[in-house]
């Protein structure tokens, strides 16, 4: 509440961004993998093997935790209200956790098919100016994983993409047809039967871009 305008000084919503920005840099740290050096001595070996697995763990249950508390889920409904250096730290942490694994598992990927309000909240994220090139990059990221695009591909908001492809911001359009061109290319089969129950209203949409 405190980075609503409308309920809050401009004195308590900087503090308030200040902190999230600090807060999100020593995150950063904390999951960045320092493990990696100069080759160790022979007979360190076995220690810096079992200091890796130990970072790593240590990452991997934070990370976890970020997924399961729902900590992604509220940045990026607060992106715009974050200072812009700061959104960057959002979109590192978002690609962190989208690849870190438990077991054969990605947490993030389950996470996001259980509340698939965050995709679309990322898909939306076109429409806010200022911060439309980290919400894109966090979908595309997203979108990497076939079980994820296949949701954005069924879904009748996927068909918002082609208007944001023709916004009048050159930067913000660029970026949408990039995500637009991502789905359509990265996962074949599951492009491939969405077009076979789609395809006319697909080239619909796709003939207003080459006609604009």
């Amino acid at each position: 509440p405190v980075l609503e305008k409308n309920s809050s000084s401009e004195k308590e919503r900087k503090r308030a961004q200040d902190e999230i920005s600090r807060l999100l840099s020593v995150l950063k740290e904390m999951l960045t993998d320092r493990s990696e050096g100069k080759p160790p001595k022979e007979k360190d070996t076995e220690f810096v093997t079992s200091e890796k697995a130990r970072i790593n763990e240590v990452i991997t249950e934070v990370s976890t935790e970020i997924t399961s508390l729902g900590t992604i889920s509220l940045l990026i409904n607060q992106l715009d209200k974050i200072e812009f250096e700061s959104s960057k730290y959002v979109v590192d942490l978002f690609a962190h956790v989208m690849n870190r694994k438990v077991g054969q598992t990605i947490t993030a990927v389950s996470h996001i098919l259980q509340h698939k309000d965050i995709l679309f909240t990322l898909l939306r994220g076109y429409t806010k100016t200022e911060n439309a090139i980290q919400y894109g990059a966090m979908l595309r990221e997203a979108c990497k994983h076939e079980s994820l695009a296949k949701e954005v591909l069924n879904s009748p908001s996927f068909y918002d993409l082609f208007e944001y492809v023709q916004g009048t911001a050159f930067d913000v359009s660029s970026d949408a047809f990039a995500t637009l061109k991502d789905l359509l290319t990265r996962h074949k089969q599951s492009v491939s039967e969405y077009l076979e129950e789609n395809y006319d209203k697909f080239f619909d949409k796709y003939k207003t871009i080459i006609m604009s």
